[in-house]
């Protein structure tokens, strides 16, 4: 079967471990997607899979991966990131605010609210 069937499940393994621990080196990846898929990843396909997690526009995903070159490992340079749920940038704050008051008729007044509440964890998480 190959391997690019399996990057999302990688790409959330990777993620895992990166959270996880300060630092991480790619052997160490590809062993703990190897133990949790059951399927063999080369250290080279790692490092596709962090430099698309990087910077693949079609993923999004954007993740702040540096690499260590003392440690020769790979850490998140923002910790509180997560694949999981991504913060909302600014503008996405914003339009979901706009979105509320234009639909404020439909919303009951506790709707509202828990929307307003679920924009300010979002956009604080970005910060």
């Amino acid at each position: 079967m190959p391997q690019n069937k399996f990057a999302l499940a990688r790409y959330r393994l990777i993620d895992t471990l990166l959270r996880r621990r300060s630092r991480v080196k790619t052997a160490e990846m590809a062993r703990f997607c190897r133990h949790e898929t059951g399927f063999s990843v080369s250290q080279r396909t790692i490092q596709l899979d962090l430099e698309a997690m990087q910077h693949d526009p079609f993923l999004g995903f954007f993740a702040p991966i540096a690499y260590d070159a003392a440690c020769r490992a790979y850490y998140y340079t923002d910790s509180s990131y997560s694949l999981a749920r991504p913060p909302l940038r600014p503008e996405e704050a914003e339009l979901l605010r706009t979105l509320r008051q234009r639909f404020a008729d439909l919303l009951s007044p506790r709707e509202s609210e828990l929307l307003e509440e679920l924009i300010e964890r979002w956009a604080d998480e970005a910060k």
